[in-house]
């Protein structure tokens, strides 16, 4: 007789003990588990004693010092200036909510209850990114076209979900006395959270200063926005990258400008601490879910990135769901539900796919733990095969547009990288094995493998990125280093959990070998976050419980003020305190914002006509600007270059400027010199005496200086200068010639590579 499918094994074979809230038995003794328990004891006093940030009794009055000067210094008008786009983020996540749920209506998917808001969220958030795609891709890139199909698609889905207004309202007092119901341990957790979360909605509200964004992240849907579609930008490397989450970012800009776009990847974290609490479909208990969302949003690293507009919350958001649905093929009873389960882990995994491309290893660890859950219920190869199968094929339709867009604009599916070997391209344009490199930030496996020193680095990564990270994109803290031995505590554990261990193996292992970026791993994080809470809430006698729970409370606390030193010495802080404008703080250097151009951006915003056109030189950032432009990044080769390259004359040069509709060149010749001799040296290696010439000619002909912005000593280079192509009339009447820095700063950098 053939051994029957485990299809339908009962729930418990994989979820034992549902009333222990974690999913498991109950903690099994084992003979060394007490030995174990003051190893854990003395690794927590050797990370202690380790870590480079220790507590004192100065670092507390300093953050009471701190604290306090700003909530008397606080006014709470200035906020009223923030009014729309706090209101444009209350109708963007009701539109989300309304989206996600007419997919799961329309194709009549079941749901658990627990997993409904955020599915909804997930998907209507998804199709918004790709309804703002295709808008770009056709031209439609008009504030007046996306607020008429974002008005029309809220009617329409208010009239389509209007049986959701039938229910009863959740009335105030009832959510009040749903806390007052909860445990102490879990108000302090609420309590807390909400600090960490309201420090990161400040830093939400403050001007973007991000260089990533500044230069991809809101800069492209900036230009998208100008241009009114999705325009291929091959000076700008980062084009190619997939874009979900930009998308959005341009649906925020259109409507409530650049803070509209911060308040959305505000809002994705904030989505993501709701997928740690729809866990509890899967047997974790409301503790478990509530500590796992605390230990994640406790890490600086993570809270500094709520307070920007990156990709790492929407890449973890859509992580979780992936994982999350997963999990849900061992609940499955039936054919159409295993089904829908792998449509909709596949739509999630194709959302995360299209955050990034080193969001693409979440494919084959995903296919890897879908094929163990199969071989854990005895279910055929072919079958197992069948769903895989699945589940690619609708990850790489949701991705597609992508790739598609890629072919469109540069024939080449993975632009940048390769692109030499694809399109016969020169190598260095762009320059993606830099690029590559930079993104590796020195990590591969060709190094972990060379020598013993780089396998033992790669072993103890995990203690160098907590003793190393000192800055606020590699501020981990002490939480995942200390606890981090607890996955090994002796105990039974369940086949969710042990899956949701192979997420989390299978993500840190490709993302490990591939970068040094620790802001890469928070998907991975936010996993081992919900292992660890379960280890401690479920899993510990009840002494190390509270050794664990007390180690956790302690450290946030120590985390929240080196947080808080973090944000109040950045100075936005004055933004909210009323002694700075928007303005002012954006005219002036900061530590991750140097050599501003905010003055000249300004300057060119309410001079100059719309139809200008701005060629940015040495310079690979354009958020700012209103009008038209071009900007270069530090992987690709300089476009004014390639011009001059290409010109035999100063003639040819400027015919070919105005081609390119060009009329003003903008030279941030602070950030040229900065970068001076790595980057500008790539710009500067390739002139000759012919060029030179060229230049000189066309400096003393066919441009203006008509705005110089001042930041430092004029003396030392350190300024941005605007110049005006002149009209063949004007370049024909005498005029004053410019003062060239720009061969100034190219004299400047031969004289120093001569030495």
């Amino acid at each position: 007789m053939n051994k029957k499918p485990a299809e339908n094994k009962p729930k418990e074979e994989y979820c034992k003990k549902e009333t222990s809230g974690f999913g498991l038995p109950l903690f099994k003794k084992r003979k060394y588990a007490r030995v174990l328990e003051i190893l854990l004891i003395v690794w927590g006093i050797v990370v202690y004693k380790f870590y480079p940030f220790k507590m004192s009794a100065n670092l507390f009055g300093d953050f009471f010092e701190k604290f306090f000067y700003f909530i008397f210094a606080l006014k709470i008008s200035v906020f009223l200036k923030y009014t729309f786009p706090i209101i444009f983020i209350f109708f963007f996540t009701g539109l989300a909510f309304l989206i996600g749920r007419f997919v799961i209506r329309i194709f009549n998917i079941e749901l658990k209850s627990n997993q409904r808001i955020v599915t909804y969220f997930g998907l209507g958030l998804g199709s918004l990114s790709l309804i703002m795609f295709f808008l770009g891709f056709f031209g439609l890139w008009f504030s007046s076209v996306i607020i008429s199909i974002m008005g029309f698609l809220v009617i329409f889905l208010v009239i389509y979900n209007f049986d959701l207004f039938k229910l009863s309202p959740i009335k105030p007092e009832k959510i009040f006395k749903s806390f007052k119901k909860l445990e102490f341990t879990d108000k302090i957790i609420i309590f807390s959270m909400g600090g960490f979360l309201l420090l990161g909605f400040l830093g939400a509200l403050k001007p973007e200063i991000f260089y990533d964004s500044l230069v991809y992240h809101l800069s492209l849907p900036n230009l998208y926005l100008l241009e009114h579609r999705i325009v291929p930008t091959p000076e700008n490397i980062y084009s190619g990258i997939p874009f979900l989450t930009e998308m959005l970012y341009g649906l925020g800009m259109s409507i409530a400008g650049v803070e509209g776009a911060k308040l959305i990847h505000y809002l994705f974290g904030i989505l993501t601490l709701g997928v740690f609490f729809s866990f509890i479909s899967h047997g974790f208990s409301r503790r478990t879910t509530l500590l796992a969302s605390f230990i994640f949003c406790s890490v600086p690293m993570i809270i500094l990135l709520f307070m920007k507009t990156a990709i790492e919350l929407s890449w973890t958001f859509f992580t979780l769901l992936v994982g999350m649905h997963i999990l849900n093929l061992f609940d499955s009873s039936n054919q159409k539900s295993t089904k829908n389960t792998l449509i909709l882990s596949g739509i999630f995994a194709g959302f995360t796919m299209s955050t990034k491309y080193p969001a693409w290893v979440i494919l084959p660890v995903a296919c890897g733990v879908i094929f163990s859950i199969g071989k854990v219920k005895d279910i055929p190869f072919f079958i197992i095969f069948k769903r895989i199968l699945l589940f690619s094929t609708v990850a790489m339709v949701i991705l597609c547009p992508w790739i598609i867009k890629n072919i469109v604009f540069y024939r080449n599916p993975v632009y940048p990288f390769f692109n030499d070997y694809i399109t016969n391209s020169p190598g260095d344009e762009p320059d993606w094995r830099n690029f590559r490199s930079d993104a590796s930030y020195g990590v591969s496996p060709a190094a972990i493998c060379a020598s013993f020193k780089g396998l033992k680095n790669y072993i103890i990564r995990p203690w160098n990125f907590t003793m190393k990270g000192d800055t606020g994109d590699s501020f981990v803290g002490p939480f995942f280093l200390l606890f981090l031995p607890w996955l090994f505590y002796p105990k039974w554990r369940s086949q969710k959990y042990r899956h949701l261990f192979y997420l989390f193996i299978g993500l840190w292992f490709f993302g490990s070998i591939t970068t040094g970026y620790s802001r890469y791993f928070i998907p991975s994080l936010a996993i081992l976050s919900i292992l660890l809470a379960a280890i401690i809430c479920e899993g510990t006698p009840k002494y190390i419980r509270i050794l664990g729970m007390s180690m956790i409370f302690l450290f946030s606390v120590f985390n929240f003020c080196l947080l808080y030193f973090i944000w109040f010495n950045g100075d936005s802080w004055m933004i909210f305190a009323g002694k700075k404008t928007k303005e002012e703080y954006l005219v002036e250097t900061h530590q991750s914002y140097v050599n501003p151009y905010y003055q000249t951006a300004v300057y060119i915003n309410r001079n100059l006509s719309l139809s200008s056109k701005i060629l940015v030189v040495g310079d690979g950032r354009g958020l700012y600007y209103r009008r038209k432009y071009n900007a270069s990044s530090v992987f690709d080769r300089q476009y004014f270059i390639k011009c001059i390259e290409n010109s035999d004359s100063a003639e040819s040069l400027y015919e070919d400027l105005r081609e390119e509709g060009f009329t003003h060149i903008v030279f941030n010749m602070m950030e040229m010199y900065q970068l001076l001799p790595t980057y500008t040296s790539k710009m500067y290696k390739r002139i000759d005496t012919k060029m030179v010439n060229v230049l000189k000619d066309f400096w003393g002909k066919y441009i203006q200086e008509i705005n110089v912005e001042y930041n430092n000593s004029p003396g030392d280079l350190r300024f941005v200068v605007l110049y005006k192509l002149l009209s063949p009339e004007e370049a024909n009447i005498s005029h004053r010639v410019p003062r060239n820095y720009f061969l100034e700063l190219f004299n400047r950098w031969m004289k120093n590579d001569r030495r």
